[in-house]
């Protein structure tokens, strides 16, 4: 890097839900809002296409998925600012990470050459895939795995089941954790790794909860930590009131959170490699999730294997599909097409067809087939 530079951007980082937005928004105060690399919604900007060929079948899904709902959805947008009033203030790097691409070096180029440092939000799993050469500071926002997965289960929630145009709330997942403790353990161990990897990048770390309970002494040693900023103001913008998400759950995972979480706060990241190779606590399946087009929801495997094992699942399913005006009978379901170990895609590709060609033969396949119907 060039002496030229600003040395890199002060990351904003944790897991989802763990408080980043509001480190952003506290930073933008303190510093300036010209430092802050990001926008307030982004979910405003409309996701560009790009004319690529399908690389396999979920590839394949994911594009369908996209070209399928390019008109804006006002109430989504809108739901999601009512669940982050203050914004998000994320950017291109945010879940990506920041690194070196061709198509972004101009960008990369221009932001490490403003004169004070940029701040961006760089979550756990954009952390993990970011070249550290452009990282100055790091702040890292820790909060309990509980609360984190109370949390996202509020917004995944909120989200998805509030039918505004009726004012009524239809809980399609009744009885079911929608969100749990993996998303919070493969992301947690991921920055832990990369942190272990790179000792020589300052990490900075707060905890969400000290942050709202003493938030002049928690600032104050943020302050302290980045060398500049007037946090006076920030200080005014915490509310008490955010810490809404209490930790309660039980999805199988609870002690190895708890665990690490613990050996996090304690910086502890030879334990937490350990933990993340011992074949006994390694996640045996990568968390993905998917759109399912017949609900225009996103969903993961569970939530596909209950719709496909069980009718009363399905039937809340059509009930909520009916009231977006969704026209179910005549759209493909993700898991037939793309997801389940036997998905159709695959299986015309070992036939020999391409995967284009296999796409949409499963497609096909899966609307005279639907399940939904019988």
């Amino acid at each position: 890097m060039s002496d030229k530079t600003n040395g890199g951007v002060i990351a904003v980082s944790g897991c989802p839900r763990s408080g980043t937005s509001l480190m952003m928004l506290l930073l933008r105060e303190a510093l300036g809002k010209e430092r802050i690399f990001g926008e307030k919604f982004p979910q405003q900007k409309r996701r560009e296409i790009l004319n690529a060929k399908p690389e396999d079948a979920r590839h394949a899904w994911r594009l369908y998925t996209v070209k399928s709902n390019e008109q804006e959805d006002f109430e989504w947008l809108e739901q999601t600012k009512d669940m982050n009033p203050n914004g998000f203030w994320e950017c291109m790097y945010t879940t990506q990470g920041i690194r070196w691409a061709r198509g972004r070096a101009k960008v990369l180029d221009e932001l490490l050459r403003k004169k004070k440092s940029p701040v961006c939000k760089i979550v756990s799993q954009g952390l993990a895939r970011s070249d550290a050469r452009y990282i100055k500071k790091v702040v890292f926002m820790l909060r309990d795995p509980g609360s984190v997965a109370k949390s996202q289960e509020r917004l995944k929630r909120k989200l998805d089941v509030i039918d505004l145009k009726n004012k009524q709330k239809q809980d399609l997942f009744k009885g079911i954790i929608v969100n749990n403790t993996q998303m919070f353990l493969q992301v947690t161990l991921a920055a832990a790794q990369w942190m272990k990897d790179h000792p020589s990048v300052p990490v900075h770390f707060v905890r969400y909860n000290e942050l709202l309970d003493d938030p002049k002494k928690v600032l104050d040693e943020v302050n302290y930590f980045l060398e500049e900023g007037d946090f006076k103001k920030a200080v005014k913008l915490i509310n008490p009131k955010l810490k809404r998400s209490s930790p309660e759950w039980d999805d199988g995972l609870r002690e190895n959170a708890e665990y690490v979480y613990s050996k996090l706060k304690e910086q502890d990241f030879g334990a937490l490699e350990s933990f993340a190779k011992d074949p006994e606590t390694v996640l045996a399946e990568r968390l993905t999730a998917w759109v399912c087009v017949r609900t225009g929801l996103q969903v993961a495997k569970r939530f596909c294997e209950d719709c496909q094992d069980g009718k009363k699942y399905r039937q809340d399913a059509i009930a909520h599909a009916v009231m977006y005006g969704i026209d179910w009978k005549n759209l493909p379901c993700a898991y037939d097409v793309s997801y389940r170990k036997d998905n159709f895609v695959d299986t015309f590709v070992e036939g020999g067809d391409t995967i284009e060609t296999a796409f949409e033969k499963a497609t096909a396949q899966s609307i005279k087939e639907n399940f939904w119907t019988e």
